[in-house]
């Protein structure tokens, strides 16, 4: 299971006339622009940091009309998000799409060359030809929550690991000594979920807030038999 996608999007998806394509590095921003009066490509590198969001947008700005631009950029990680939550503040109209509709899409394109241009014009042109829906920032608690779900299926995956091992193991001795860190583990799981039940209570009652509860809730190994 991976983590809930607990972001928000606009019920009703848009087109763009002047889409930007951003592919996200953890150092830098590389932007393609498509400009829908004369068909041209524009591009731009700029650092990921909050210098560099406003260098990006004030090229936007020069290039384009606000109201008509449509960003698109991939979720990555945590590399995305503060560039996102930055255009979104200054009302840039912005998807952020799964990594598996680009790529989909660029197999369909038959592309083949890989660059941060490359892929920066690739998105750009998925957000051209795609009616995508307008991302909005998570709440800081729906945010706490995703962090959480990574967190505890990292606890779960060193659990299983452990429990794995045990059972294809004989001597006392070891078992002994590693019973101890499988309690520790599911502990530390437990501690987590008691942590998430206030988290939750802050996430809001709309259905994705609901399904990201129960998606982490599903997560939490029940207490081993004495």
């Amino acid at each position: 299971m991976t983590a809930p996608d607990c972001s928000e999007s606009a019920d009703v998806p848009t087109t763009a006339s002047c889409p930007v394509g951003i592919d996200v590095s953890k150092a830098f921003l590389d932007a393609v622009l498509l400009s829908g009066e004369n068909g041209k490509s524009l591009s731009r590198r700029v650092p990921n940091t909050e210098n560099g969001f406003a260098e990006l947008l004030n090229w936007i700005n020069q290039e384009a009309r606000r109201e008509n631009v449509h960003v698109c950029l991939e979720a990555s990680g945590r590399y995305h998000r503060s560039v996102a939550r930055y255009l979104h503040e200054q009302n840039v109209t912005i998807s952020v799409v799964n990594p598996r509709r680009t790529s989909a899409y660029a197999k369909s394109q038959l592309a083949r060359s890989k660059t941060d241009q490359v892929d920066a014009a690739l998105l750009a042109r998925f957000c051209q030809r795609e009616e995508l829906s307008q991302w909005h920032p998570t709440s800081s608690a729906r945010q706490d929550l995703k962090e959480m779900t990574r967190g505890l299926q990292g606890l779960k995956q060193e659990r299983d690991r452990l429990q794995n091992r045990l059972d294809q193991v004989s001597n006392q001795t070891v078992i002994r000594f590693s019973r101890p860190s499988l309690r520790a583990l599911t502990s530390r799981s437990m501690n987590l979920k008691r942590r998430s039940r206030s988290t939750c209570k802050g996430a809001g009652h709309s259905s994705r807030s609901r399904s990201c509860c129960r998606q982490f809730l599903a997560l939490v190994p029940r207490p081993p038999h004495r």
